[in-house]
C-alpha cells in the first residue's frame, strides 16, 4: 500500500475515535441534563463513529499494512442548549466529510482507487 494513503487512512481512524468520543461526551452532558432522548442519540452517534473507525483498522489489515493508534484528548462533558449541541455536532460532521473527501482525492492522485 502507498505510503501517503496508509498515513492518511490511520490518521482518519485517530478522527473517528476523536469524533466518538466528542460525541459520548456530549452524551454524557444531555444525561446529566436530565435528557435520555438526546443522550442516547448521542450514543448512537459515539458508536458509529467507532464503527467507521474499525472499517479502517480492520481494512489495513486486510492490505498488510499496521494500524496506528494516536492519543486521544480528552473531551468536555459540558456543553449549553440541545441546539448549541446540534450545531456543534453539524460542523464537526462537515469537518470530518471533508476529511473523507481528502482521502479519496488522495487515492484519486496515487492512483490507488
Amino acid at each position: 500500500m502507498n505510503e501517503k494513503i496508509t498515513k492518511a487512512l490511520n490518521e482518519q481512524i485517530n478522527k473517528e475515535m476523536e469524533s466518538a468520543y466528542l460525541y459520548l461526551g456530549m452524551a454524557v452532558h444531555f444525561e446529566a441534563e436530565a435528557l435520555p432522548g438526546f443522550a442516547h442519540w448521542m450514543q448512537e452517534q459515539a458508536k458509529e463513529e467507532m464503527e467507521h473507525a474499525l472499517k479502517i483498522y480492520r481494512y489495513l489489515f486486510e492490505i498488510g499494512a499496521k494500524p496506528v493508534l494516536g492519543a486521544i484528548g480528552a473531551q468536555s462533558t459540558e456543553y449549553g442548549k440541545p441546539i448549541e449541541v446540534v450545531k456543534k455536532v453539524l460542523e464537526h460532521e462537515k469537518f470530518v466529510t471533508a476529511s473523507i473527501t481528502s482521502l479519496y482525492e488522495l487515492a484519486i492522485a496515487e492512483k490507488r482507487l
